[in-house]
């Protein structure tokens, strides 16, 4: 037997287990395959994920602390607040919509106050969908 072989046991797929996890190590016996060492094993999974953790990290902070610049148009504030949601989505962080129009929501300037109170008003539920519609009415109006 050729010792230079290594078998890895990865379940199959059949829609009964975890397809996250199991895209995680897919992911990762595709990426490490091609190393032949315990070490460059190691070092090549250090480099996926703990980059990967840190990068999730410093995007989580730059939308938790976003808020639109003095002077930025309110369509260039949504179009970068929707990249960093994007930028999340591609390293595997996923927003709920509730969440993502609530954060919105709080990024806006104090002008924007009395327009997000009544938005909230006796709502359940908010969609980001609906503030987005509604603050593009709201800057039409502005306009007109």
């Amino acid at each position: 037997m050729d010792s230079s072989i290594t078998r890895f046991d990865i379940e199959k797929f059949d829609r009964k287990n975890d397809f996250g996890l199991w895209q995680i190590k897919m992911r990762t016996l595709m990426e490490v395959t091609k190393e032949t060492t315990a070490a460059g094993i190691w070092t090549k999974l250090t480099s996926l994920y703990i980059t990967k953790s840190l990068a999730n990290r410093l995007y989580l902070k730059k939308l938790y602390t976003y808020y639109i610049s003095p002077g930025t148009k309110l369509g260039d504030h949504i179009d970068e607040f929707n990249k960093l949601i994007l930028d999340l989505a591609n390293i595997d962080i996923k927003i709920e919509d509730e969440y993502q129009a609530l954060m919105l929501l709080t990024s806006l300037p104090s002008s924007y106050e009395n327009f997000v109170e009544t938005l909230l008003y006796g709502r359940e539920s908010l969609k980001m969908e609906d503030v987005l519609a509604t603050l593009n009415l709201r800057e039409l109006k502005k306009r007109t």
